[in-house]
């Protein structure tokens, strides 16, 4: 198993060294960085080179919503997973909107935050419950378009991405509910037919708030 290089962004010392300390049992995860706020995690990109970033959202000088859009413009190859201890839905929708790969409250157990680490790594998005229940329910506010069956159907290469997470079984819960038989909790958005896959892919990037074009 691949060692995956991890970055940890947070203003309290002591909540830093004890996430170390709890993945510490896990020898893929390798922790080459810490910084107590975004601009010290910026500066040390280059050196440290981590493949995945623990971000905090609030921290003094530069933010962790801040360095995750920096992140997310210059070094798209680094995933970035909130930690942090807001659980307002608007913070989860802004940050998966502006570059997080994932987000995780601070009271998850070392297990998820493994588990969401290696995800964000492999496949590019961790959604656990408590954010897909947040972006379904933007989702469906947002949905406000007419489909029409004249216009080509074509997909972006962000569309065709998310197919491909698809068939790694990234959100296993999203296409349950979109391939759902039975009676559709939201209206409009599950289905009682199968979905094609263009459809998946739309409804899907509708979740982290991309709109298609």
């Amino acid at each position: 198993m691949d060692t995956i290089r991890v970055a940890i962004a947070d203003d309290h010392k002591i909540f830093r060294k004890g996430v170390i300390l709890s993945l510490r049992p896990y020898t893929n995860i390798k922790f080459v960085q810490e910084a107590e706020n975004g601009e010290a995690l910026l500066n040390g990109l280059a050196e440290s080179q981590p493949d995945v970033v623990l971000m905090d959202l609030r921290m003094p000088g530069k933010d962790g919503i801040e360095a995750t859009k920096t992140i997310s413009k210059q070094n798209p190859q680094i995933k970035v997973l909130v930690l942090s201890m807001y659980e307002d839905e608007r913070f989860v929708f802004h940050m998966m909107e502006n570059g997080a790969n994932g987000y995780l409250l601070k009271n998850s157990e070392p297990q998820e935050i493994r588990r969401a680490i290696m995800d964000v790594h492999e496949k590019g998005y961790y959604l656990n419950n408590y954010v897909n229940r947040i972006l379904l329910k933007r989702s469906h506010a947002r949905n406000k378009s007419t489909p029409s069956l004249n216009s080509e159907i074509t997909l972006t290469d962000k569309e065709k991405d998310v197919l491909r997470f698809r068939d790694k079984s990234l959100s296993a819960c999203f296409l349950c509910l979109a391939r759902s038989r039975t009676q559709p909790a939201f209206p409009g958005i599950v289905s009682w037919e199968p979905v094609p896959d263009w459809l998946l892919a739309r409804r899907f990037l509708s979740y982290i708030g991309s709109q298609s074009k």
